[in-house]
C-alpha cells in the first residue's frame, strides 16, 4: 500500500488543502495522487512481476496499467463513431479525393 506524505518543507497554509490540490500543486501537470486499498495479493503479484520484467517499480507499471486501460475500448469507440456519423448525418462535404487535389495544387 503506498502512500503520499507532503513533504516537510511546505507552508502550513498548503498542508490545510485538499491531498488531491497538493498533488497537483506538487507535480505542476494537473496529475494527482490515488490511494489504492484492498489490492487483491494475486493482483499485487502480477504488478510486481511486470514491473520487474520490464525493470520498472510497482507505481511505474500500474501507472502504464491504467494508461493501457483506459484506452477507448472498440464498444466505446463505435459508439462515438455513431456519435458522430449521427451527428454529421445530412451535413454535404465535398469528396475527399477533391480536398486532396486542392491541397496538392496550393
Amino acid at each position: 500500500m503506498a502512500r503520499s506524505t507532503p513533504s516537510r518543507g511546505r507552508k502550513a497554509a498548503n498542508r490545510s488543502a485538499p491531498a488531491s490540490r497538493r498533488a497537483q500543486d506538487k507535480a505542476g501537470s494537473g496529475t494527482t495522487s490515488l490511494l489504492l486499498r484492498d489490492i487483491p495479493p494475486d493482483v499485487l503479484a502480477v504488478l510486481r512481476a511486470r514491473a520487474e520484467r520490464s525493470g520498472a517499480s510497482v507505481q511505474q507499471e500500474l501507472r502504464a496499467s491504467l494508461r493501457r486501460d483506459t484506452r477507448l475500448n472498440f464498444e466505446e469507440a463505435l459508439a462515438l463513431s455513431r456519435a458522430w456519423r449521427e451527428r454529421l448525418q445530412g451535413l454535404r462535404l465535398p469528396p475527399t479525393i477533391d480536398l486532396l487535389r486542392e491541397g496538392r495544387d496550393r
